[in-house]
């Protein structure tokens, strides 16, 4: 169990540096926008979400050099874990990880 894991993680790191060199990643968001767009605990609409990821997607294309090179690689790696990548989640994991950079007063943006 812990072997699949890990060589999923590292062809997800892999692919992740290959991503980095290219700036924002691209994400097939549309499955993820149609779970939380969809039942009875329905969060949003299947249009605002897609909108919502778009224009997130476009204020990380801004920001995207900002961040440190190791902190994308792992909030790339969290967010597409789970098959439903986000942009949304992406940048609140890199905005979570500087803050947390700056509180401690660790590492600078490469």
């Amino acid at each position: 169990m812990i072997r699949p894991l890990i060589f999923g993680i590292a062809i997800l790191t892999a692919g992740a540096t290959q991503v980095m060199a290219q700036g924002v990643p691209s994400f097939n968001v549309e499955l993820g926008c149609q779970q939380v767009s969809s039942g009875p605990g329905k969060l949003t609409t299947f249009d605002i979400c897609m909108e919502d990821e778009k224009s997130t997607r476009d204020a990380l294309a801004k920001k995207w050099e900002t961040f440190v090179a190791s902190d994308r690689r792992v909030c790339l790696a969290e967010t597409a874990s789970d098959g439903t990548p986000s942009y949304i989640e992406l940048l609140e994991c890199l905005n979570m990880a500087r803050d947390t950079r700056g509180q401690t007063g660790r590492g600078r943006p490469r």
